[in-house]
């Protein structure tokens, strides 16, 4: 629910739908590319498209590998 690098208390969450994280985000001014977590235009365009989406750390290129093998990263699910 937010950076736990920047929060201890944060919430990973290995799966999510995307009406949820739009329900994290309400009332918050989030918009494309000033959220450092995600933003409603990203959210709206997944549901619309139906596509499963990986959140992942890319500081780190392994993470990317690392989530292909399903060790980290959340899955968005579009309803």
């Amino acid at each position: 629910d937010r950076d736990p690098a920047k929060y201890p208390d944060a919430r990973f969450y290995p799966e999510i739908t995307a009406s949820d994280m739009l329900e994290h985000l309400r009332g918050s001014d989030v918009r494309a590319g000033t959220y450092e977590f995600f933003d409603h235009t990203a959210l709206h365009m997944i549901r619309r498209s139906g596509i499963r989406t990986m959140i992942v750390n890319g500081n780190d290129p392994e993470n990317l590998l690392r989530a292909i093998d399903g060790e980290i990263g959340t899955t968005v699910i579009p309803e």
